[in-house]
């Protein structure tokens, strides 16, 4: 089971989170890596029905000057 939440991204992680007992979410997350454990905690740290409870905390960063098709390229791609 932790693999698997390990594996989701952090604001679907946190949509879970929403929907199980407080008990299972608090053990859930002590197993959890830091990294993956402090994206879920941002997200958890906004109030339900926000936009910040549905954001990611993953971005992208491209340098100026790419065309539309070269940035899609590279987001698609995982290559930036």
């Amino acid at each position: 089971m932790v693999h698997l939440v390990e594996e989701m991204s952090p604001d679907e992680r946190a949509e879970l989170f929403d929907e199980l007992p407080a008990g299972v979410v608090k053990r859930l997350l002590q197993q959890l890596s830091p990294e993956q454990r402090q994206a879920t905690a941002t997200i958890l740290g906004y109030a339900e029905g926000t936009a910040g409870r549905v954001m990611t905390t993953e971005y992208v960063r491209l340098r100026r000057g790419l065309t539309v098709g070269e940035a899609l390229s590279k987001i698609r791609n995982d290559n930036f």
